[in-house]
Parts: structure tokens; C-alpha cells; sequence
């Protein structure tokens, strides 16, 4: 549905999701490769959050939420999390 031009409010509302599922999934598949995680979310946004999360060692959202003033969004973070996860040996 995404990759047919639906964006993520859209296809909550039509699954009967809340968006946060939606993206969840999303991140998933872009954690494993299936779609480029910048269709998601910024460069400039994920190197930010990965570069909080090496320097501080920590995959707490809330303690992300902190360093970066609550600029960013739950659901950025975790798109990002996962994809650091899936290429961690």
C-alpha cells in the first residue's frame, strides 16, 4: 500500500491501525533492506539519532528524546534502532 503512493495516515485509516503500527512495519522492512529508510525519515535525521546512540551507548527512547529536546519522534528513533540492530553482528 505505501509503495502504491498510500502515505502512513492513509493506510492506518484503511486498516484500521493507529500509525504507529503502520510505521513499525515500515521500519521493519527497511531494517532488513526491503525500502530505503529515507522514504522514512532524513539523512541528516538518522545520522543524528545514530550518532546519540553510539556516543551515549544507550538505545533508551526516552534518554534519545532528551539529547535531542523532543525534536524528533518515537517513531524516527525506532526506525532507526531497528535499522542499527539488523546490521549488528
Amino acid at each position: 500500500m505505501f509503495l502504491d503512493g498510500m502515505d502512513i495516515p492513509q493506510i492506518a485509516k484503511s486498516r484500521g491501525f493507529v500509525e504507529s503500527t503502520i510505521y513499525g512495519h515500515l521500519a521493519h522492512y527497511a531494517a532488513i533492506g526491503e525500502l530505503d529508510y529515507t522514504v522514512l525519515i532524513s539523512d541528516d535525521k538518522f545520522e543524528e539519532i545514530k550518532s546519540i546512540i553510539e556516543l551515549s551507548g544507550s538505545a533508551s527512547l526516552n534518554e534519545i528524546m532528551t539529547q535531542t529536546d523532543r525534536k524528533l519522534s518515537y517513531n524516527e528513533i525506532k526506525l532507526v534502532l531497528s535499522c542499527l540492530k539488523s546490521t549488528t553482528p
